[in-house]
């Protein structure tokens, strides 16, 4: 796996910029490649007192982006599920 940035996400050139969705479909794949070697018994468990487990952290990066990218941003926009924005902050 690499960690080098595609080129094109940081691109100035307006034409070779992708879309939210795109931008959101590559942070994705990061995290769930980064994840990917854990077993599920490492994502659900809390290591120590002041770490939270993987599978919180993929979701809060999603709540994240729905709450700062897609909520101001996208015009009508509707959260995926509104108790989210408590669970994941």
């Amino acid at each position: 796996m690499s960690l080098v940035r595609d080129p094109k996400l940081a691109s100035p050139n307006p034409e070779l910029n992708p879309t939210r969705a795109e931008r959101f479909a590559s942070i994705r794949r990061m995290t769930r490649a980064l994840a990917a070697p854990l077993s599920a018994e490492d994502c659900a468990i809390q290591s120590m007192p002041d770490a939270s487990p993987v599978k919180w952290h993929l979701s809060h990066t999603t709540w994240f982006f729905e709450t700062f990218v897609l909520a101001p941003y996208q015009r009508g926009y509707k959260p995926f599920d509104a108790s989210y924005r408590f669970l994941f902050n």
